[in-house]
């Protein structure tokens, strides 16, 4: 009985109504369409049924998941025309609407489908890769581990959502609201969170190879022990921004906004533990670094200008360049020799 219950809503999930249009000779000619109200009211009747029997919730979100992912086939993400150099891409990005409302009430009851099973899904249970879903409110969505790789999520508001786990590579955040959002442990490979709101985010542990934070406000963000290969930070506000113990492998600094020049790596722990490598720190930007807490190589320009072999190179910095494997040996082992509490930053 059960099961009909399901197979009865999720019929509703493709509901059409037929209406009439007008021609151009002013007769009316009969087609039909999508009937969005009565696919609304099927996925309220799929999320009550998950409530009635939280043993279905993973079959209930996988539902839903292929319902979004084929109507992001029918209706794909708008794309900015580069050339409207007077329609900047925060401005673009945050007058998108979302494309269909069954779309995005599809998403939001899915980021609710946690709490009524009361334990996070895992093994593909939220698949919305390459998914539409531009300007989508799912402020407070819990969508952890979910599968958000490719998807368009620019203007979304991800609000205090908890993505914790999840795979948001090669993903599309710019302008997205993910203020207090969790992404601690997320893969952010080659997404694009450009101009993104991400104040006192949490993204620890997490994965940001070639990861565009451009013109991001990161204000009280939390990065760490994540690895930052690659990122990119030009124009980014960095305010009370905490690295510690993260890896920064060619990351880009250049024109963030600080609140005094040395204030992103002063002395209050906020870089205490991390690990530097290829990177030029801009005299203009950084006019001091607290490098006794902090790892690198000769890989590293200081923006003292001090160099390997010279008077102030950091004594527990190696005087070459290392490779892969060696470099994170030898900061795993020096991290050993740092007082107690610095990952916290109370050392």
């Amino acid at each position: 009985m059960f099961n009909d219950k399901i197979n009865e809503a999720t019929k509703g999930l493709y509901a059409r109504r037929q209406v009439s249009k007008p021609n151009a000779n002013g007769t009316y000619q009969d087609l039909w369409e999508d009937d969005i109200v009565q696919r609304n009211a099927a996925i309220d009747r799929l999320e009550g049924l998950a409530k009635e029997d939280p043993k279905e919730v993973s079959r209930i979100a996988r539902l839903l998941s292929v319902y979004v992912r084929e109507l992001s086939k029918e209706f794909p993400p708008k794309i900015r025309d580069d050339e409207q150099t007077d329609n900047p891409k925060v401005n673009w990005a945050r007058n998108l609407s979302p494309v269909r409302a069954d779309m995005e009430k599809s998403v939001q009851t899915l980021g609710r489908l946690s709490r009524i099973s009361d334990t996070p899904l895992r093994d593909g249970e939220f698949d919305l890769r390459g998914c539409n879903l531009q300007a989508f409110d799912l402020t407070g969505a819990q969508l952890e581990h979910c599968l958000l790789s490719g998807s368009s999520l620019q203007g979304a508001k991800l609000v205090e959502a908890q993505l914790h786990g999840s795979d948001l590579s090669f993903a599309q955040l710019e302008a997205a609201y993910l203020v207090d959002a969790d992404l601690s442990e997320a893969n952010l490979f080659m997404a694009d969170l450009r101009v993104a709101a991400l104040n006192d985010a949490n993204l620890q542990n997490s994965h940001c190879f070639r990861t565009g934070f451009d013109g991001t406000n990161l204000s009280g963000a939390l990065f760490q022990h994540s690895s930052l290969q690659g990122a990119s930070f030009h124009g980014a506000i960095v305010k009370e921004t905490w690295f510690q113990g993260a890896k920064m492998d060619s990351i880009k600094l250049y024109d963030m906004f600080l609140r005094h020049p040395s204030q992103v790596f002063d002395r209050s722990n906020q870089i205490s533990g991390a690990a530097l490598r290829n990177i030029d720190m801009p005299k203009q930007q950084i006019s001091e670094l607290p490098t006794d807490l902090v790892f690198g190589d000769a890989s590293v320009i200081l923006p003292s200008g001090v160099c390997p072999g010279d008077d102030g190179w950091p004594p527990h910095w190696p005087d070459q360049k290392l490779k892969g494997d060696a470099f994170e040996r030898q900061w795993r082992a020096w991290q050993e020799t740092l007082p107690v509490g610095w990952q916290q930053g109370n050392a």
